[in-house]
Protein backbone atom coordinates (compact mmCIF):
# COMPACT_ATOMS: atom_id res chain seq x y z
CA UNK A 1 0.00 0.00 0.00
CA UNK A 2 1.44 3.36 -0.94
CA UNK A 3 1.04 6.29 1.37
CA UNK A 4 1.45 10.00 0.69
CA UNK A 5 4.64 11.57 1.94
CA UNK A 6 4.53 12.62 5.60
CA UNK A 7 5.51 16.22 4.92
CA UNK A 8 2.69 16.70 2.41
CA UNK A 9 0.22 15.35 4.96
CA UNK A 10 1.57 17.68 7.63
CA UNK A 11 1.27 20.60 5.17
CA UNK A 12 -2.30 19.57 4.38
CA UNK A 13 -3.08 19.37 8.09
CA UNK A 14 -1.57 22.81 8.73
CA UNK A 15 -3.37 24.43 5.79
CA UNK A 16 -6.70 22.80 6.57
CA UNK A 17 -6.61 23.92 10.19
CA UNK A 18 -5.44 27.42 9.21
CA UNK A 19 -7.96 28.34 6.47
CA UNK A 20 -11.16 26.32 7.01
CA UNK A 21 -11.15 24.88 10.51
CA UNK A 22 -14.82 23.85 10.61
CA UNK A 23 -15.00 22.34 7.14
CA UNK A 24 -11.65 20.59 7.29
CA UNK A 25 -11.89 19.24 10.83
CA UNK A 26 -12.75 15.73 9.66
CA UNK A 27 -9.98 15.70 7.05
CA UNK A 28 -7.56 17.11 9.62
CA UNK A 29 -8.37 14.21 11.93
CA UNK A 30 -7.94 11.77 9.04
CA UNK A 31 -4.57 13.28 8.09
CA UNK A 32 -3.33 13.01 11.68
CA UNK A 33 -4.51 9.40 11.79
CA UNK A 34 -2.53 8.64 8.62
CA UNK A 35 0.56 10.37 9.98
CA UNK A 36 0.36 8.31 13.18
CA UNK A 37 -0.32 5.14 11.20
CA UNK A 38 2.77 5.73 9.06
CA UNK A 39 4.96 6.50 12.06
CA UNK A 40 3.99 3.38 14.02
CA UNK A 41 4.04 1.35 10.81
CA UNK A 42 1.34 -1.32 10.93
CA UNK A 43 -0.76 -2.50 13.86
CA UNK A 44 0.26 -5.87 15.36
CA UNK A 45 -3.17 -7.40 14.65
CA UNK A 46 -2.79 -6.63 10.96
CA UNK A 47 0.72 -8.05 10.83
CA UNK A 48 -0.39 -11.25 12.57
CA UNK A 49 -3.42 -11.75 10.34
CA UNK A 50 -1.45 -10.99 7.20
CA UNK A 51 1.29 -13.43 8.21
CA UNK A 52 -1.24 -16.18 8.90
CA UNK A 53 -2.99 -15.44 5.61
CA UNK A 54 0.25 -15.53 3.61
CA UNK A 55 1.49 -18.70 5.31
CA UNK A 56 -1.76 -20.55 4.71
CA UNK A 57 -1.88 -19.29 1.10
CA UNK A 58 1.60 -20.70 0.46
CA UNK A 59 0.59 -23.96 2.16
CA UNK A 60 -2.53 -24.17 -0.01
CA UNK A 61 -0.49 -23.92 -3.19
CA UNK A 62 2.09 -26.40 -1.91
CA UNK A 63 -0.53 -28.93 -0.85
CA UNK A 64 -2.43 -28.56 -4.13
CA UNK A 65 0.75 -29.03 -6.16
CA UNK A 66 1.71 -32.03 -4.01
CA UNK A 67 -1.65 -33.69 -4.60
CA UNK A 68 -1.40 -33.00 -8.34
CA UNK A 69 2.09 -34.47 -8.38
CA UNK A 70 0.99 -37.58 -6.49
CA UNK A 71 -1.82 -38.12 -9.02
CA UNK A 72 0.52 -37.51 -11.97
CA UNK A 73 3.07 -40.04 -10.71
CA UNK A 74 0.35 -42.63 -10.23
CA UNK A 75 0.06 -42.67 -6.44
CA UNK A 76 -3.63 -42.15 -5.71
CA UNK A 77 -3.10 -43.56 -2.20
CA UNK A 78 -2.87 -40.02 -0.82
CA UNK A 79 -6.67 -40.03 -0.75
CA UNK A 80 -6.55 -42.39 2.25
CA UNK A 81 -3.98 -40.36 4.18
CA UNK A 82 -4.23 -37.12 6.19
CA UNK A 83 -3.28 -35.35 2.94
CA UNK A 84 -6.96 -35.68 2.09
CA UNK A 85 -8.23 -33.47 4.97
CA UNK A 86 -5.23 -31.27 5.86
CA UNK A 87 -5.80 -28.94 2.86
CA UNK A 88 -9.40 -28.41 3.96
CA UNK A 89 -8.31 -27.41 7.47
CA UNK A 90 -5.65 -25.13 6.00
CA UNK A 91 -8.14 -23.53 3.60
CA UNK A 92 -10.52 -22.88 6.50
CA UNK A 93 -7.80 -20.98 8.36
CA UNK A 94 -7.00 -19.13 5.11
CA UNK A 95 -10.63 -18.09 4.66
CA UNK A 96 -11.03 -16.99 8.29
CA UNK A 97 -7.85 -14.89 8.09
CA UNK A 98 -9.05 -13.33 4.80
CA UNK A 99 -12.41 -12.36 6.29
CA UNK A 100 -10.64 -11.00 9.39
CA UNK A 101 -8.35 -8.90 7.18
CA UNK A 102 -11.39 -7.36 5.50
CA UNK A 103 -12.61 -6.20 8.92
CA UNK A 104 -9.20 -4.93 10.07
CA UNK A 105 -8.12 -3.12 6.89
CA UNK A 106 -9.91 -0.39 4.93
CA UNK A 107 -10.22 -2.65 1.86
CA UNK A 108 -13.74 -3.65 0.83
CA UNK A 109 -14.47 -6.39 -1.72
CA UNK A 110 -16.89 -4.54 -4.00
CA UNK A 111 -15.16 -1.17 -3.70
CA UNK A 112 -11.57 -2.19 -4.44
CA UNK A 113 -11.38 -3.86 -7.84
CA UNK A 114 -8.30 -5.96 -7.12
CA UNK A 115 -10.05 -7.59 -4.15
CA UNK A 116 -13.18 -8.29 -6.19
CA UNK A 117 -11.07 -9.85 -8.94
CA UNK A 118 -9.23 -11.90 -6.33
CA UNK A 119 -12.50 -13.32 -5.00
CA UNK A 120 -13.72 -14.16 -8.51
CA UNK A 121 -10.41 -15.89 -9.28
CA UNK A 122 -10.67 -17.77 -5.98
CA UNK A 123 -14.04 -19.21 -6.99
CA UNK A 124 -12.55 -20.18 -10.36
CA UNK A 125 -9.58 -21.81 -8.64
CA UNK A 126 -11.88 -23.86 -6.41
CA UNK A 127 -13.91 -25.10 -9.38
CA UNK A 128 -10.82 -25.87 -11.48
CA UNK A 129 -9.16 -27.56 -8.50
CA UNK A 130 -12.18 -29.80 -7.99
CA UNK A 131 -11.99 -30.99 -11.60
CA UNK A 132 -8.20 -31.34 -11.47
CA UNK A 133 -8.33 -33.70 -8.47
CA UNK A 134 -11.46 -35.65 -9.38
CA UNK A 135 -10.67 -39.24 -10.39
CA UNK A 136 -13.78 -39.68 -12.55
CA UNK A 137 -12.80 -36.87 -14.94
CA UNK A 138 -10.86 -37.60 -18.14
CA UNK A 139 -7.08 -37.22 -17.79
CA UNK A 140 -6.82 -34.50 -20.47
CA UNK A 141 -9.56 -32.47 -18.78
CA UNK A 142 -7.80 -32.90 -15.43
CA UNK A 143 -4.56 -31.54 -16.89
CA UNK A 144 -6.34 -28.52 -18.37
CA UNK A 145 -8.13 -27.90 -15.07
CA UNK A 146 -4.84 -28.19 -13.13
CA UNK A 147 -3.10 -25.68 -15.39
CA UNK A 148 -6.08 -23.35 -15.18
CA UNK A 149 -6.10 -23.61 -11.37
CA UNK A 150 -2.37 -22.86 -11.16
CA UNK A 151 -2.73 -19.85 -13.49
CA UNK A 152 -5.55 -18.53 -11.32
CA UNK A 153 -3.42 -18.97 -8.21
CA UNK A 154 -0.62 -17.01 -9.89
CA UNK A 155 -3.10 -14.23 -10.76
CA UNK A 156 -4.39 -14.19 -7.18
CA UNK A 157 -0.84 -13.85 -5.84
CA UNK A 158 -0.13 -11.05 -8.31
CA UNK A 159 -3.26 -9.15 -7.28
CA UNK A 160 -2.40 -9.64 -3.61
CA UNK A 161 1.10 -8.23 -3.99
CA UNK A 162 0.53 -5.49 -6.60
CA UNK A 163 -2.98 -4.32 -5.57
CA UNK A 164 -3.56 -2.61 -8.94
CA UNK A 165 -6.41 -0.19 -9.50
CA UNK A 166 -9.02 -2.11 -11.48
CA UNK A 167 -12.49 -1.23 -12.74
CA UNK A 168 -12.21 2.51 -12.04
Amino acid sequence: MTYPHRSSLRTMTFLSSRFCPSIWAERDYFARFIINFIEIKEPPVYITLKSIHMLTAYLTVTLFALRLLMDAVGRPGWRQTPLRWIPHANDTVLLVSAISLVFVTPWMPLVHGWLTAKIILLVGYIIAGLFALKVSVDKRARIVAAVLALVQIAAIFHLATAKPILFS
